[in-house]
């Protein structure tokens, strides 16, 4: 199989998972008020694929006789190839105005950093690379959606650490092993067919907590535990809320066994840095900042709108706003021509957006979103708070009067209402508070992600130089 159908991608979710939402057993996650709004929204990015208009923009053939599979898998060799990977994350992202980060293209990305990482996988066993490759494979093969999870659950971390059970393996087998414990946070995973597990870096871990497998979500002993749902059922009061809540979960397992060929690491704690940390460079970080760019999209087109509909565009707040926030947008791509037209090569020729100048680029987006959000808050104002909901503009004894004061009568009324949703959704509400939390915390903090900039750096030839301007002689220290 490959290319899946929304209806086939639909199917796939009926197969006895255990997912639970405030304190109910999920029978059917396409089905249940609270999650079907974002499962029919990933269908419809499965249904996108077989559209003559996306085809082009989604799919490739991998050899003349192939069938076709996501443009997800393509292995960059080039500034061309990074463009297209960049046009295809752009064509998902811009239906969900950016603010679905785990979308199934997400997990090809992830699991395109274990095939960059493979020379270090080898070195745990000769066996890993070879399987991650054939995991890669199955995946692209049955265009499979996938959770991943890396995340511990919080702890008091002056505490000793074996008061904390970490999720580890407690027997091991000639044919697999058995692990149990807990992830904090995988986002998507009701949406999806497996769950990759990672290890995040810890300066105390065990050999035995070094963890890196997929399992299928319907494995037994695997539980999916929600959050609170953000999702609400009007898609023409929220249009972002009530289609993209892509969920995050803690994953449960429970001495859940994992086949041989399932494993892709463990055990090595000398090596796991080095791993984790080589997973997101070749197109992870490059696609959130893809997905940042959207978004920054989005919010100036908001701004502008909404200053234009309420008559704003020539005050000098409103002016001030909206160059805020198309210079942030213009600045984030940018980023994104730099590191495209300036790739790294890995041994194997795989083409690496510049991840200095990507990494960059994300402390950019991470140091100014709020502040492009305020932005667009005090364009609209109390509007963004008051705009009346739909119950009341069409109730037959409030509504005339709410059309003829609150709404307004011309003819650009409800689009002003549109886009007030729109903005509710971004800056209000509960949906927009843990978009807020996703773009600080996703994949790393702000002083984290300044971390990796700063050790990526070439800072050699910049000291070479000041040291020539002091007349320091080379080589001396």
């Amino acid at each position: 199989m490959s290319l899946r159908t929304g209806a086939q991608y639909l199917e796939s979710l009926k197969d006895g998972r255990e997912v639970w939402l405030e304190g109910d057993r999920v029978a059917d996650v396409t089905s249940d008020p609270r999650l079907a709004g974002c499962a029919r929204s990933v269908a419809e990015v499965y249904d996108l694929q077989h559209d003559p208009s996306y085809r082009d923009v989604l799919t490739m053939n991998l050899d003349s006789a192939g069938e076709p599979v996501s443009v997800a898998y393509l292995i960059p060799r080039s500034t061309d190839d990074l463009v297209r990977h960049r046009l295809m994350v752009e064509c998902l992202m811009r239906r969900c105005g950016g603010t679905m980060g785990r979308l199934p293209e997400y997990s090809a990305a992830m699991l395109q950093g274990l095939y960059h990482a493979r020379d270090i996988l080898g070195q745990g066993d000769p066996a890993y690379p070879g399987r991650a490759e054939r995991y890669i494979e199955h995946c692209r093969d049955n265009d499979l959606c996938l959770a991943t999870g890396f995340t511990d659950p919080p702890r008091d971390r002056t505490r000793p650490a074996e008061e904390w059970e970490r999720l580890h393996v407690v027997k091991r087998g000639p044919d697999g092993i058995v692990v149990r414990g807990a992830k904090a946070v995988s986002t998507m995973a009701p949406y999806a067919n497996e769950f990759q597990c990672l290890t995040s870096h810890r300066p105390d871990l065990r050999p035995e907590e070094v963890l890196y497998f997929a399992v299928p979500m319907a494995t037994p002993g695997l539980r999916i535990i929600c959050r609170q749902p953000f999702a609400h059922q009007s898609r023409e009061e929220h249009p972002l809320s009530a289609a993209f809540d892509e969920m995050d979960a803690w994953i449960i397992l429970e001495d859940v066994f994992v086949p041989t060929e399932r494993v892709h690491f463990l055990d090595r704690v000398d090596l796991n840095q080095p791993l984790f940390a080589a997973l997101p460079v070749p197109l992870v970080n490059f696609h959130i900042l893809i997905r940042q760019a959207v978004k920054a999209e989005v919010l100036a087109g908001l701004c502008v709108a909404i200053a234009e509909y309420l008559g704003l565009t020539s005050q000098p707040n409103a002016q001030n706003a909206m160059q805020a926030l198309l210079g942030y947008l213009t600045t984030l791509r940018a980023f994104l021509f730099a590191a495209e037209q300036q790739p790294i090569y890995s041994p194997s020729g795989q083409a690496i957006a510049n991840p200095t100048i990507v990494n960059q680029g994300r402390i950019h987006a991470m140091e100014n979103h709020v502040t492009m959000l305020h932005m667009v808050r005090e364009i609209c104002g109390a509007s963004l708070l008051m705009t009346p909901r739909l119950a009341d503009l069409r109730h037959p004894e409030i509504g005339p009067a709410m059309r003829r004061y609150i709404a307004g009568t011309d003819d650009l009324s409800m689009e002003r209402y549109h886009l007030m949703k729109l903005a509710w959704d971004y800056l209000g509400d509960a949906f927009g508070s843990r978009q807020l939390m996703f773009e600080l915390h996703n994949a790393g903090t702000l002083d984290m992600t300044k971390l990796r900039f700063v050790s990526a750096y070439d800072k050699a030839p910049l000291v070479k130089l000041a040291k020539e301007l002091a007349g320091i002689p080379a080589g001396k220290t």
